[in-house]
């Protein structure tokens, strides 16, 4: 019998000695009473011995630590607990941890604010605004902590709380870049973009290269109607994350001097991610676009997807050896063709469609809700469908689908455009709701869709721009969306993320499926505040296949 073998049923059998001492004395992990003696304990020091990294073990030795009176030793196997579960990403043991450690150290604020960072984390949004607020009511208020505030109240779509939490943290702070970003950001999202361009110029004076303030900036620039100025600070922000653009002239330069970061989750590697690569390379090679230079880049990406370390589901990503691969090291994410796609004349947006009618259908039906077919001019959806074919901005590794954002190189004049027409045909629906962000998805046929979720604005606008004749199903394949919102006292993680809590209340209110089969260049707009998710889909194989969809967001919550 192997070593990891042999730990693992000792394990177990430990497991199920605290489970029966938990039943018999009925308590829940613990031997109970404050006359436990150490040999009660014994098997919960055991499990965390041979588990020093299982959050779960140092979990239950807290619990039994607190109910045999041993506080100050609980406190710390709860703060070990809560640490452990956070690397772990595992929210539920974290926001259990730290509920105990709070309980157990009351007075300190360290353990107060770990719980208020949990419950965010676990997206308990209200109950973590109200514990941020006692921190500071009772220990001063922080930089830190009038940011993670501030974030909370965004979450609840408090948007006047949590700009005054951020200009807090900016008096505290003035030259805290981060806190002059989230600041500028929140103005913004509260319609007074003179205070927000203001303070994001202040963040790039301390900050020069921050992509996040430029992107920003970007944004508010579009706001007021000026493209080709937002366009370019999109790029710019690009830049400063991925690089500049490649071409054939560099490509052997580039693939000499990149680097990647071994430590940076951003080089974890999947094997549809890889698979799409090869795909959109090969596409772009025999189209013309690439040369002889990136011949290199496909056949180490191919090596690389033989490497017996590459999963083969697709939710576990793993970092490839960039020692062994130095290529993939150079290209990964990297945008190594970023197509110039010339604007085709007139509106992308159709001005043939009754768009009145359209509105009135939305602003009527309950819930806020219309579907559209014909949303993009010929023209335009040719030129959005070569611009997610060719555009190598598919960075985003999502679970057995990629995605492509708007900060991180989808935001082409193109789509700006898109995204700026869509609010000039819809005054009363999108109106001055500014843009908040776009993105577009791209599915492998051989996995699922976006999972059941809500999203954090007022107007979601979906469509599809995929060829019909790629769609096997033409009866699904498209969007499932669910009559009841989110509620607004939920986080972020609850109704973004949360399938099976989602779902629970969904069913507890007693909320209706609306299914809207899949049709090229068919739009689905609705409150963003209803959960939806992507319909089961049957595609043909082949790149130019590829189930695509392209989101673009309006408003906050609470605007």
């Amino acid at each position: 019998m192997g070593l990891r073998t042999m730990l693992s049923r000792v394990q177990a059998r430990l497991e199920r000695r605290v489970e029966t001492l938990s039943m018999s004395s009925g308590m829940r992990l613990a031997p109970a009473g404050p006359a436990a003696s150490e040999a009660d304990l014994f098997p919960l020091r055991r499990a965390v011995a041979l588990a020093p990294e299982d959050p779960a073990a140092s979990l239950a030795l807290a619990h039994g630590l607190e109910q045999a009176g041993r506080t100050e030793e609980a406190a710390r196997a709860a703060c070990s607990a809560a640490h452990l579960a956070r690397r772990r990403g595992d929210a539920a043991t974290e926001l259990e941890a730290c509920r105990a450690w709070a309980r157990l150290e009351p007075s300190p604020p360290e353990p107060a604010i770990a719980l208020a960072a949990a419950l965010a984390a676990a997206g308990h949004a209200a109950q973590a605004a109200e514990t941020y607020e006692g921190v500071i009511a009772a220990h001063g208020a922080r930089v830190e902590l009038l940011i993670a505030l501030g974030a909370v109240h965004e979450e609840m779509a408090n948007g006047d709380e949590a700009f005054r939490a951020y200009t807090r943290a900016v008096e505290l702070a003035p030259d805290n870049a981060n806190a002059l970003i989230y600041a500028g950001v929140a103005a913004r999202d509260a319609g007074r973009s003179a205070e927000g361009e203001a303070l994001l110029e202040r963040a790039l004076h301390v900050m020069p290269n921050s992509a996040h303030a430029i992107f920003n900036l970007g944004l508010l620039r579009m706001d007021r109607g000026g493209l080709d100025a937002a366009a370019r600070d999109f790029d710019t922000a690009r830049a400063l994350r991925r690089g500049e653009p490649w071409s054939d002239a560099v490509v052997g330069q580039r693939l000499a001097t990149g680097r990647c970061d071994p430590n940076d989750i951003d080089w974890g590697c999947t094997r549809f991610k890889l698979e799409h690569d090869i795909e959109q390379l090969g596409y772009l090679r025999a189209a013309g676009r690439i040369g002889p230079g990136y011949d290199a880049v496909i056949a180490e990406y191919r090596r690389a997807l033989a490497d017996p370390s590459l999963p083969t589901d697709p939710y576990t990503m793993v970092p490839l050896d960039p020692a062994r691969y130095p290529t993939l090291a150079a290209s990964y994410k990297r945008p190594l063709h970023v197509p110039v796609i010339a604007m085709p004349e007139g509106p992308l947006v159709s001005d043939t469609l009754h768009w009145g009618d359209i509105e009135a259908r939305y602003l009527d039906a309950e819930p806020n809700m219309v579907c559209l077919d014909g949303l993009l001019t010929p023209a335009a959806l040719d030129a959005v469908r070569t611009w997610c074919l060719e555009a190598t901005v598919w960075n985003e590794v999502k679970a057995g689908y990629l995605g492509a954002l708007m900060h991180d190189g989808f935001a082409s004049p193109l789509m700006l455009r898109i995204a700026a027409e869509l609010r000039a045909r819809m005054p009363r629906v999108i109106g001055d709701r500014p843009l908040q962000t776009m993105w577009g998805f791209k599915y492998d046929a051989q996995y699922g869709g976006t999972s059941l979720h809500a999203d954090e604005a007022a107007v979601n606008v979906n469509f599809w721009i995929t060829p019909d004749e790629a769609n096997l199903d033409a009866s699904g394949g498209g969007l499932i969306v669910q009559s009841r919102e989110a509620p607004r006292s939920w986080g972020f993680r609850r109704y973004n993320v949360d399938d099976p809590e989602i779902r629970s209340y969904l069913e507890s209110v007693g909320s209706e499926s609306i299914r809207v089969p899949y049709r090229s260049n068919r739009a689905v707009l609705f409150d963003s505040d209803l959960f939806h998710e992507t319909d089961t889909f049957r595609f043909r194989p082949g790149y130019e296949n590829r189930r695509v969809n392209i989101t673009m967001l309006y408003g906050t919550r609470d605007r």
